[in-house]
C-alpha cells in the first residue's frame, strides 16, 4: 500500500485527491469543534503512546532485572524514527497549508508531511505497548487488544489532523501502512526478545552490573 499511495502521487493521481479532501474542510470548520479535533490529533504525540511504552518498559526491565527491555525498545524507537525521518526527508512534501500537495516541493527545514509520522507513531507504539504487557503478564492476548487501540487512535487522529489541516488525506494513509509494516517487525521481533525474560534470574546483566566478559570471547 505504502509504494502504491507514493507511486499514486509521483504520478500526481492521488493529488487531486488530496486537494478536493482538503478544500472541502475550510468551508465547515466549526469554530467550537478544534478543541476536540486537536485532542484527537494528540494521540499521535511522543507523550501518549511512545510516553506509556517508556514507563511500562522501565517497569519490566525493573521487575526482570535486566537492561535488554530498556535497549530492545530503545532499538525500536530508534529504526522507527529513522525510517519515518528518511522517508520524510526523501519525500519532500508540504503541508496543506502550502497548497502544494506534489511531493519533492519542500525545502530544507519546511515541514515535511509524508508520511504522517503520528499516525506511524500509533500504530509502532500500540505494538510495543502490547508487547510489554505481554511480556509483564504473560497474557497474550495483549496484542489483539492494542491492535483495536491502534487502529482506532489511528483512525480518530487522521481525521482530525485532515480536518484541522495539517496533513494530506495520503499523508495519514502512508503513515497507517508505514506503522503496519513497522508493527510486523515489532510484534515479532520484540516479543520474542522479551519472552526470553523470564525473571530476576534471567540470564541478561543485571541493572547496575555490568556483564562478565573474558578476554578471550569476541563481539
Amino acid at each position: 500500500m505504502l509504494v502504491a499511495i507514493t507511486v499514486g502521487l509521483k504520478l500526481h493521481v492521488l493529488t487531486r485527491l488530496d486537494t478536493a479532501v482538503t478544500d472541502v474542510f475550510p468551508r465547515h470548520r466549526d469554530p467550537a469543534f478544534p478543541w476536540p479535533a486537536h485532542a484527537g490529533f494528540s494521540l499521535g504525540q511522543t507523550w501518549v503512546f511512545p510516553a506509556v511504552s517508556a514507563v511500562l518498559t522501565v517497569i519490566l526491565a525493573r521487575r526482570r532485572r535486566s537492561w535488554r527491555p530498556l535497549l530492545a525498545v530503545a532499538a525500536v524507537w530508534l529504526a522507527h524514527s529513522a525510517v519515518t525521518g528518511v522517508m520524510k526527508v526523501w519525500a519532500a512534501r508540504q503541508a496543506p497549508g502550502s497548497g502544494q500537495p506534489d511531493l519533492r516541493t519542500a525545502a530544507w527545514g519546511d515541514a515535511m508531511s509524508y508520511p504522517s509520522g503520528h499516525i506511524a507513531n500509533i500504530m509502532v507504539f500500540t505494538a510495543v505497548i502490547g508487547a510489554l504487557l505481554t511480556a509483564l503478564t504473560g497474557q497474550p492476548h495483549w496484542h489483539t487488544r492494542l491492535l483495536t487501540v491502534g487502529i482506532a487512535s489511528s483512525t480518530i487522529c487522521a481525521a482530525s489532523m485532515i480536518y484541522l489541516g495539517y496533513h494530506w488525506t495520503t499523508d495519514a494513509i502512508a503513515g497507517f501502512a508505514l506503522g503496519c509494516l513497522t508493527r510486523i517487525g515489532v510484534a515479532l521481533g520484540l516479543t520474542t526478545a522479551l519472552a526470553s525474560l523470564r525473571g530476576p534470574d534471567d540470564s541478561a546483566p543485571a541493572l547496575g552490573k555490568a556483564p562478565a566478559v573474558s578476554c578471550g570471547e569476541s563481539h
